[in-house]
């Protein structure tokens, strides 16, 4: 620890830069005395440590570097979401605020990859059953298309 300058008459004469880990810079001032003819005593020697200058352009440059990490770990754990079933998705959507999904993240286009299927043109359709209108009873797909074709209508009637 070095002493601190005795006295509010004594100046500054010159300094000294060492570079220490390539961070932290130490810088000993010499002072003296208002008079000059005086010696100078090791009391009114002076060690300061200062950080390294700050740089603007590295600076954003690492703060753009975040927050470009920070996004493509937003988008990943959305595309985790969006190949999850429906119940789990919903959950996690319901939690989101809306406008900022829609805004920063391609929505259409990840949900468009996340939710093709491996289905091609030409591909049996998968077995499913469902339940009738009237919850009398269940139809099943494969027992349909082993009688004849099968069209199915996604859509209003009215």
């Amino acid at each position: 620890m070095c002493p601190r300058i005795a006295g509010s008459s004594a100046r500054i004469l010159h300094h000294n830069l060492f570079q220490q880990c390539n961070t932290i810079y130490k810088i000993g001032y010499t002072a003296v005395p208002e008079n000059p003819g005086t010696p100078v005593a090791k009391s009114e020697m002076i060690c300061v440590m200062a950080s390294k200058s700050f740089s603007f352009p590295k600076a954003l440059i690492g703060v753009l570097a975040g927050l470009v990490a920070l996004w493509l770990i937003c988008l990943s754990g959305l595309w985790w979401t969006m190949r999850q079933p429906p119940e789990v998705f919903g959950r996690v959507m319901a939690n989101l605020p809306a406008p900022a999904v829609f805004l920063l993240f391609p929505f259409e286009t990840l949900w468009t990859h996340a939710r093709a299927g491996e289905l091609k043109l030409g591909d049996p359709a998968p077995d499913f059953s469902l339940q009738l209108v009237d919850k009398s009873g269940w139809v099943q797909l494969s027992t349909l298309t082993s009688r004849g074709p099968v069209v199915l209508v996604f859509g209003s009637y009215t």
